[in-house]
């Protein structure tokens, strides 16, 4: 059974296309286009660093970080997001817009789109946003076609 090792899709699939930030008190919006280098490990942007890794339940050292050929992976984007930012979730409230990701993958290797967990409440004087700060991981599930 042939597999697809989890550091080539670190390297095909962090273009990041674009992740909407903010600066809480402030209408100031930091906008990546494809950051990086494409090889493996976090991809630093201005205020925040975004990681693909595994989110299956055995860590990815223990299945080699490998999806077999017609099998699938619980993959998540990690943001760390630098103190006094965030990022929004799908319903940004009122003002903002969610991460969004263009991805290049390997032939026959599909992601599913990405999913957003609970969000916080981010009030900002009579505004109600709604995002992360410090770290959150939005699962994304890959597929190997056989």
């Amino acid at each position: 059974m042939s597999q697809a090792p989890l550091s080539h899709l670190r390297r095909a699939a962090l273009a990041l296309a674009l992740a909407a930030i903010s600066l809480p008190g402030s209408s100031v919006h930091a906008q990546i286009v494809e950051v990086g280098d494409g090889g493996p490990g976090p991809v630093k942007a201005e205020h925040l660093t975004v990681e693909l890794t595994s989110l299956s339940p055995q860590p990815a050292s223990q299945i080699g970080g490998q999806i077999a050929i017609g099998g699938t992976l619980q993959a998540g984007l990690v943001f760390t997001i630098e103190d006094h930012w965030h990022v929004y979730w799908i319903n940004a409230g009122d003002s903002g817009e969610p991460p969004h990701i263009t991805w290049t993958l390997p032939a026959g290797i599909t992601a599913g789109p990405m999913q957003f967990p609970p969000p916080q409440r981010l009030p900002l004087g009579p505004l109600m946003d709604f995002g992360y700060e410090d770290q959150a991981a939005f699962p994304v599930l890959l597929t190997a076609s056989s």
